[in-house]
């Protein structure tokens, strides 16, 4: 694979967090505006993390929401929007101590408890949002909650051989969901599966190995027919890969193996922008504090955009896109070694074109596919 660095990045820290305004940002930002929210996953008033805004016209942070443990504790999910409100999870805390989903509202500034888990833990991973359903996983299941009737449902349970703890959030294409297991499948190394909305049929789409990648630990991205995503170890040299599967023919491909240099360990969901992936590595890189990647769809080009150091974060986490500017989360590092946010401007953004995976209609012949192979295993 190719690999290549480049020399001028316009990469910016934006602020550096401390235990009193949150420690340790880890799950995916969203914005109101010209303003970015997101979770830590501890401090705050309480010491159990918080929900924060940065408003990018004034360069100001504001601690939203302090947890205190019966809202729920050490939220990692992140934020997504729903309508008017921010929802998102904790896998901890919570009236029965198994984790919470929550909402909070900018406008008004009022954090509301949805539902408390009970059975097992939610996926720290943020939620997917479908019309007026939220999805999401726990550590055995898929969940659905209707924001309207403010009803949770299990929608599938795991087992063994379809997968072990998933781990990303899911991807919404059409009427199916998309998404990975840490563990499980026929190598025990984790699984890509999908997920009828339609049918409540879920199918095992490919059962990683050592050799393509192992431990997938993020979400997919939906570029035309074609799922991208990345492993945490596995491929030629160990470290982790990006992977690519057509959903048309059903073939796994690996793209990238990272190598430590170029970054390991991808903990985090690619983002498309035009026909170039994003994403981070939580280590490696020179100094082994992780990497801001692309992907080039066309070229199969990888390169570095930014080697994180401990003055501007380490171990960075989920990308937004806004405009042609991405913006993210370390959780260490930076001025009091609790996290920062930074910001990476697109070079030369002609042709910016984000991808909205609510709004993509899967195409006839896949769901076609997926259908005819959703019969043979009735």
């Amino acid at each position: 694979m190719l690999v290549a660095n480049l020399h001028a990045e316009p990469f910016s820290t934006l602020y550096s967090f401390s235990d009193a305004d949150g420690k340790g940002p880890i799950g995916s930002l969203t914005h109101d505006g010209s303003t970015l929210y997101g979770t830590t996953i501890q401090g705050g008033a309480n010491g159990a993390g918080t929900i924060f805004s940065y408003d990018l016209a004034t360069g100001t942070e504001s601690v939203a929401h302090s947890f205190n443990g019966s809202d729920g504790l050490f939220p990692q999910s992140g934020l997504i929007r729903n309508g008017s409100l921010f929802y998102g999870v904790a896998a901890n805390g919570g009236a029965n101590n198994r984790g919470s989903l929550f909402s909070y509202a900018p406008d008004t500034a009022t954090y509301t408890t949805r539902f408390s888990f009970s059975n097992d833990t939610p996926n720290p991973k943020a939620l997917t949002s479908g019309g007026s359903t939220l999805y999401g996983t726990t550590t055995k299941s898929i969940f659905g909650y209707n924001t309207l009737s403010q009803t949770h449902s299990t929608l599938y349970t795991f087992s063994a051989s379809d997968g072990v703890g998933p781990n990303g959030a899911l991807t919404l294409g059409g009427s199916f969901l998309f998404g990975t297991t840490e563990l499980g499948g026929s190598f025990g190394d984790g699984t890509l599966f999908s997920y009828n909305l339609a049918t409540g049929v879920e199918q095992v789409l490919h059962s990683f190995s050592v050799a393509d990648g192992h431990q997938p630990a993020a979400g997919v991205t939906i570029v035309g027919s074609t799922l991208y995503g990345t492993t945490v170890g596995g491929g030629d040299t160990g470290l982790g890969t990006i992977f690519s599967y057509d959903l048309t023919t059903g073939i796994e491909s690996v793209l990238h193996s990272f190598s430590g240099s170029d970054g390991r360990s991808p903990h985090s969901a690619l983002t498309q922008v035009g026909s170039i992936l994003y994403g981070t590595t939580e280590q490696g890189g020179t100094g082994d504090w992780g990497v801001l990647f692309s992907y080039n769809l066309t070229t199969g080009v990888t390169e570095v955009l930014h080697n994180f150091v401990v003055s501007d974060g380490g171990k960075p986490h989920e990308l937004l896109l806004l405009g042609s500017t991405l913006y993210g989360t370390t959780s260490s590092g930076g001025e009091h070694a609790a996290g920062t946010l930074f910001a990476y401007q697109i070079p030369e953004p002609s042709t910016l074109v984000s991808l909205s995976i609510a709004a993509i209609a899967m195409p006839s012949m896949i769901r076609g596919r997926l259908a005819n192979k959703t019969q043979r295993m009735r």
